[in-house]
């Protein structure tokens, strides 16, 4: 009995060293994922492309891997499961940029794949459109102490003759080193202080203040397969702070946008908004003169006054604006009180029939001012423009959207130069500016 012991453990012993496949573990049956692999520029398939499938909810799991072969098929057996399938061009200078099922240019964004049993024994179909591109590296440090910074935003901005709306973001890590996969195609790239407490001022690469004197990147995956090197040092920043209150009252107003005339490529965003204190604050300015434009956010409220948009100080238009210092990184405060704004009131009728007309746009304009406004007519006729800056200058047009009437300025004129002045003060209403609008 014990020699017969003895030749069974050695047969067990011998039979447990054998390899399993990895699809021939317990309950696991072999299941097929195959699909096609293109790519820009490319007449036909992809060959050679890396195709890997990981299991889902398992990042340290199996994987199971192939090559797309001749005009880009590829063929993978899988135990049943759920997988994300990635497609990478694997040669030691690709030219693609990964990508994952379903199209998609992270993980985190792929489609699952699942497989297994009788009804789904194959996934077919599971084909990538690799994009030609490059890799884009590089590093953001203080200009002055040359330490890495961390959580600054670099956007890939697309850039071309017809300015593509189209971009891709990412932050630095705490290297102060950021990676893109960009497509091929032409690019600026801007450096932003998008954290809670922003300290630092706006660059574009090359050491540019704007993007209009921005160098442009062209990523040819083809011809270079990695761009590294695009750095930026960038300059602390200082700060406009002030407080925006009621001229006539002193009172605190909140809800009025504060903005730095063409920063930022002359994006329409405010650059502050008074809070209910009426306090503002604008950081990572580089030193300069600025010009301040104030006004309302949200347009006027039957609620409360319509101020008139300003200058700083009290200014009706740019030339005549008084120009706001900043030197970095100092703080530079800037206190403004609002004027309420005249209004202009009146009613637009039909000059045949004298019924009241609806829906007429009427703005008031002056060429002393940079700051016109405008209303709509309601179902009465009437109309009331509201927070206009004072001046004697104002021209008031008509205008029919709906093309039943011909464009009028007041008083009944049919073109611009012969329209009558309108005289507008602060806090006054000018009433009876009544328009009688001939058929178009």
């Amino acid at each position: 009995m014990r020699r017969t012991l003895i030749l069974l453990t050695t047969l067990v012993s011998a039979l447990a060293v054998v390899p399993t496949p990895a699809w021939a573990t317990a309950g696991a049956t072999k299941n097929l994922i195959e699909g096609h692999v293109t790519g820009t520029g490319a007449s036909s398939g992809l060959a050679g492309i890396c195709v890997t499938a990981s299991t889902v909810g398992a990042p340290s799991g199996p994987k199971y891997s192939t090559q797309s072969g001749t005009n880009g098929y590829y063929k993978m057996l899988v135990p049943d499961g759920t997988y994300k399938v990635a497609f990478r061009d694997c040669v030691s200078n690709p030219a693609y940029l990964p990508q994952w099922w379903e199209y998609a240019s992270t993980a985190a964004g792929a489609t699952p794949v699942k497989v297994g049993g009788a009804l789904t024994p194959a996934a077919t179909g599971i084909d990538a459109a690799l994009a030609a591109g490059a890799r884009l590296t590089g590093h953001v440090t203080d200009r002055v102490s040359g330490g890495a910074l961390q959580g600054i935003c670099v956007i890939a901005q697309v850039w071309d003759v017809t300015w593509s709306p189209g971009e891709y973001d990412t932050t630095t890590d705490a290297n102060g080193a950021y990676t893109f996969d960009l497509p091929n195609g032409n690019y600026l790239v801007w450096f932003t202080d998008c954290r809670s407490q922003p300290t630092y001022v706006d660059q574009y690469w090359q050491d540019a203040t704007n993007a209009n004197t921005a160098t442009t990147i062209t990523v040819d995956g083809f011809s270079q397969p990695a761009i590294n090197g695009v750095d930026a040092h960038l300059d602390r920043g200082g700060t406009i702070v002030g407080q925006i209150t009621d001229d006539a009252t002193g009172q605190p107003v909140a809800g009025v946008c504060v903005d730095i005339n063409a920063r930022r490529g002359g994006t329409t965003v405010p650059d502050a908004v008074t809070d209910s204190e009426g306090n503002y604050a604008i950081p990572d300015m580089a030193s300069g003169a600025y010009m301040l434009h104030i006004y309302q956010c949200g347009g006027f409220s039957a609620l409360g006054p319509a101020y008139a948009a300003e200058y700083y100080h009290h200014a009706a238009s740019e030339a005549s604006a008084t120009d706001v210092l900043v030197q970095a990184p100092g703080t530079t405060t800037i206190d403004e009180s609002m004027l309420v704004g005249g209004r202009v009131t009146g009613q637009v009728i039909d000059a045949s029939t004298g019924s009241p007309v609806a829906g007429i746009i009427v703005n008031a304009n002056a060429d002393d001012t940079s700051t016109g406004a405008g209303a709509t007519t309601g179902p009465d006729g009437t109309f009331t423009i509201a927070g206009l800056f004072a001046s004697d200058r104002y021209l008031i047009s008509f205008y029919d959207p709906h093309g039943r009437y011909s464009t009028q300025w007041w008083d009944g004129k049919s073109s611009e130069g012969s329209a009558d002045f309108v005289s507008v003060d602060f806090g006054a209403t000018t009433a009876g500016i009544n328009e009688a609008l001939q058929s178009g």
